[in-house]
């Protein structure tokens, strides 16, 4: 199925050995290579070179295996203290961040690379000039020049990326991704039709459960719409993803067609359905607009702790969310309804995810965490006064216009001098008046 591939791609590319492990399949293989061109090509390439000899060569290639090794543990050594660092102050869910960049895994994999390079080639050189790998010597200089500017590169990314305006950015860059992928979703989709009207349903239905425990990671919804059309069933889906199911719980409804109690259905069936919902241990950004957004609501809502005390941080966040709910109120958020290629309902929306909830899923933490930070208070409303450009219908600006109240509302409980309350107040004053204009 699509969200199994689906799947085991987010695994690998959260994981911090698939490529590292690639590179070192890579190197074998290049080895393998570069020694055949020497014992076939020796007499026509080989006397181009020059690599001094056997005595030489071992030495080089002993010193580029050791140093490239040493290396390479410390990477991954440097990699673990930022990690640590950045979980201290910005959260546990900010690793991901981390073991997902290219940079940090193609580092640690081009040292060990090198380092498996060097000690296949080191095996073939012998006390004779004439069985001398110089092909393979000369490339294994070349890739150590490589690791060595892999190195510079590492060391600028990270020492960048632990900068708290640069983590920022890049998970609202995150942010964006998910709603570039997501929205419209999964309208697009081959064999698959928005909108239409669900029929009446009779009874509870049968219900469909879990396999496992866990995060809801994805759901298959091209194959949810073709069983449904297969078997002349409605159903319904009573979570979305990121939302944490029970196994053997019910995660979906199904009816016949018509909407009437659906006849007794095959366990295969049954199995057929469910494992259209994926399961994991923790939430990914794959189908989940919500997780990518929390990340930055979480760094936003740490720097606002007493213990970290920083809300130039939360503003920042406050502006980039603010952003991301701009550029989602200019999208086409999934239907309700989904049906199949003759236009009959198939499959219902029982959770859907609205633009009111994202706005307060933005801002009801910060809002709460604030506290008598008066910079916060007027970050937000500025965000929300930003925001209001972009939205299309009354829909959208009626929860704008709550959460300005919200912001005011505790502000005023708050923030204890009345000259600062007049700030936020007049700032509250505008985002009412853009609102209404706009209206």
């Amino acid at each position: 199925m699509h969200n199994k591939s689906q799947s085991l791609s987010e695994r690998l590319r959260a994981g911090f050995w698939f490529l590292p492990l690639g590179m070192c399949v890579v190197a074998v293989a290049l080895a393998t290579l570069t020694l055949w061109i020497d014992d076939n090509y020796d007499g026509t390439l080989g006397g181009l070179l020059t690599t001094g000899g056997p005595t030489g060569a071992q030495n080089v290639l002993t010193t580029v295996a050791a140093s490239m090794i040493t290396v390479g543990a410390t990477v991954l050594s440097v990699t673990i203290v930022a990690m640590q660092l950045a979980s201290t102050q910005f959260g546990p869910r900010i690793l991901t961040n981390f073991v997902r960049s290219r940079v940090n895994q193609a580092a640690l994999g081009s040292f060990v690379a090198v380092f498996t390079f060097a000690v296949i080639v080191l095996r073939r050189t012998g006390n004779s000039v004439e069985s001398l790998p110089r092909i393979s010597v000369l490339v294994a200089l070349l890739l150590t020049a490589g690791a060595v500017v892999m190195l510079i590169v590492f060391v600028h990314h990270i020492a960048t990326t632990i900068q708290a305006m640069n983590l920022v950015g890049l998970i609202a860059r995150d942010v964006g991704r998910s709603m570039d992928e997501l929205f419209p979703d999964p309208a697009d989709a081959d064999g698959v039709e928005p909108g239409g009207e669900c029929p009446e349903v009779q009874g509870d239905g049968t219900p469909i459960n879990a396999v496992t425990t866990g995060y809801l990671q994805l759901v298959d919804v091209e194959d949810l719409v073709e069983l449904g059309r297969e078997h002349d069933l409605l159903l319904r889906m009573l979570v979305r993803p990121g939302k944490f199911v029970v196994g053997h719980t019910p995660v979906a409804m199904a009816w016949s067609g018509d909407g009437s109690a659906a006849a007794d259905m095959s366990d295969d069936l049954k199995d057929e359905i469910a494992d259209c919902f994926t399961t994991g241990p923790r939430r990914t950004r794959g189908q989940d607009a919500e997780f990518p957004v929390k990340q930055l609501v979480e760094v936003a809502v740490r720097s606002l702790s007493p213990a970290i005390n920083d809300p130039i941080t939360a503003c920042a966040c406050t502006d980039h969310l603010g952003a991301a709910l701009c550029r989602l109120a200019e999208r086409r958020l999934p239907p309700d309804v989904l049906c199949d290629a003759d236009g009959r309902a198939r499959l219902v929306h029982g959770d859907p995810l609205t633009f009111s909830m994202m706005v307060g899923v933005c801002f009801d933490q910060v809002r709460q965490s604030a506290d008598y930070h008066v910079v916060v208070y007027v970050h937000l409303l500025e965000a929300l006064e930003r925001l209001v450009p972009c939205l299309t219908d009354d829909d959208q600006r009626e929860p704008v216009r709550r959460q300005a109240d919200l912001v005011l509302e505790r502000a005023e409980q708050v923030v204890p001098q009345e000259a600062d309350r007049d700030v936020v107040r007049r700032r509250h004053a505008r985002v009412v008046e853009v609102i209404d204009a706009r209206g």
